[in-house]
């Protein structure tokens, strides 16, 4: 069984990780205004990452704030380390995506999605964290990422999710709401703007040939919705960091994404973080869209 080294030096396995797979339920939260969850203190560099279960699955991060934007629309922000933060905004294609990959604090994710300024004091911490650390990091060495550039990486073997035969008709008759998708995300002027778009796939790996090495307050960001009006999809991240080599391998995120549902993260990074995502559609109705920040670096794991 393929195991991922977590920070702290510890082994555990993609299935002990995806053991917490649950339904998605409700965000909560009413009205058209948004509320937010109490705030969780930020972790240190030298905690270890806890495993956060969400709705449909887990992360590795501690939670430290949520915002109910509406019934069914949420934005989770979580701190890996002191440098790697990202948030989770989860919604249904009647309501419009908050966070922009463009943003790369979690003070501007907040606004993002809430329109507010006045940012909890958790995920301010969390920002003045990662300034403190940036500005002591010089990252990895040159060497470090000149053979980051070529690593064969061990990819820890891919959660299953099996054919559907529960699939639906195109209820719409719009080819399982794909326009919606690539105008929202693959089309200039869309709600955002990425870099890669699949439509309508069975599975979108972005991880083969697409890590990408990141600098100072530059992110990365996946997306990814199920079309089908009745099975659901699932959505898996990885990354590692130049310093540590194929042993650092970590899952980032391994949740689903249920019918008629969009789950997108949003990653700011600091020196030296390399990136991969892997979405699958139990019917073959899955819409995918990747963006990484310059400079792009690719290498291509085994």
């Amino acid at each position: 069984m393929t195991k991922i080294r977590l920070s702290g030096g510890t082994a555990c396995s993609t299935a002990m990780l995806a053991a917490a797979l649950l339904g998605l339920g409700g965000c909560g939260g009413g009205g058209s205004s948004a509320t937010s969850t109490a705030d969780t203190a930020a972790p240190q560099r030298s905690t270890e990452p806890v495993v956060t279960q969400i709705d449909g699955g887990t992360v590795q991060g501690t939670l430290l704030h949520t915002s109910h934007i509406e019934p069914g629309h949420t934005v989770s922000y979580f701190q890996f380390d002191e440098t790697l933060q990202f948030a989770i905004e989860t919604h249904t294609l009647e309501q419009t995506a908050r966070v922009q990959p463009s943003s790369v604090t979690l003070a501007q994710m907040y606004a993002d999605a809430t329109g507010e300024t006045a940012v909890p004091a958790a995920l301010r911490a969390a920002d003045a964290a990662r300034e403190r650390a940036l500005a002591n990091d010089a990252g990895p060495s040159e060497q470090a990422m000149a053979a980051a550039k070529t690593l064969s990486l061990p990819l820890p073997q891919r959660e299953q999710i099996a054919s559907s035969s529960a699939c639906s008709s195109d209820v719409l008759q719009d080819n399982w709401s794909y326009y919606w998708f690539a105008t929202n995300y693959c089309f200039p002027g869309g709600v955002t703007m990425v870099d890669s778009c699949k439509v309508n796939q069975v599975e979108y790996d972005g991880r083969s040939g697409n890590y990408a090495g990141f600098r100072v307050s530059k992110n990365f960001y996946w997306v990814q919705m199920e079309g089908d009006f009745l099975s659901k999809g699932l959505s898996e991240g990885f990354a590692f960091h130049s310093s540590d080599g194929p042993d650092g391998l970590r899952q980032l995120w391994s949740y689903a994404v249920e019918p008629r549902t969009v789950r997108s993260a949003n990653f700011t990074a600091g020196k030296g973080w390399w990136f991969g995502a892997h979405g699958k559609s139990g019917c073959g109705h899955g819409h995918f869209g990747i963006r990484w920040s310059e400079p792009k670096i690719v290498t291509r794991p085994a």
